[in-house]
């Protein structure tokens, strides 16, 4: 039996009784949803399957400047945490991504296989984050460092009038009369 597949098929199930039940829901990022949620279970089973065997492949460096084309009628997924328990309004969802936190972390094989293999971070992070659930500790990546921020410039102090009081200052707009001045005369 598939490793990832007990824990994900909570979130398929919902995700399945979406498209097919009474409220029937034919919208393609629903279907796009399932699709990836399955394809990252199925990329999950592989990787854990080939860390067992000690066949992992080696994680290559990202491929800088490459580009992709938007497609325009491919529809986005969201990116708040939590979508898909908005989306599928169940709060089973956010359940689902607990249980996943607590398997992975009571099971040693699971702690072990995450802590061993970089790869399983980058796929269960994003998991974790469209269930709106907290992932483990061990997936939670440090903080990238900040570059440091450069220095505001500071104004020059306000220097008053000589015709004016430092308590407060008189605005004067040519063509305008002073209505102060002349209540004084």
């Amino acid at each position: 039996m598939e490793p990832f597949y007990a824990l994900t098929f909570t979130v398929l199930r919902l995700i399945a009784e979406r498209l097919t039940g009474p409220k029937r829901t034919f919208d393609p990022l629903v279907q796009r949803i399932y699709h990836r949620f399955d394809r990252l279970r199925a990329r999950l089973n592989r990787l854990f399957q080939n860390w067992r065997a000690g066949s992992l492949p080696r994680p290559h460096n990202p491929r800088f400047g490459r580009t992709s084309k938007p497609n325009p009628e491919r529809p986005k997924f969201p990116t708040a945490s939590g979508w898909l328990r908005a989306l599928l309004l169940d709060h089973q969802v956010t359940q689902c991504g607990e249980q996943l936190a607590a398997e992975l972390t009571s099971n040693a094989e699971y702690a072990r296989f995450l802590a061993e293999v970089p790869q399983a971070g980058r796929l269960l992070r994003p998991l974790f984050h469209m269930l709106g659930a907290e992932p483990p500790a061990v997936l939670k990546r440090d903080p990238l460092p900040r570059k440091p921020r450069a220095p505001r410039p500071r104004l020059p102090p306000l220097q008053p009038h000589a015709s004016t009081s430092p308590l407060h200052l008189r605005l004067e707009v040519p063509g305008i009369p002073n209505r102060r001045r002349k209540k004084a005369a």
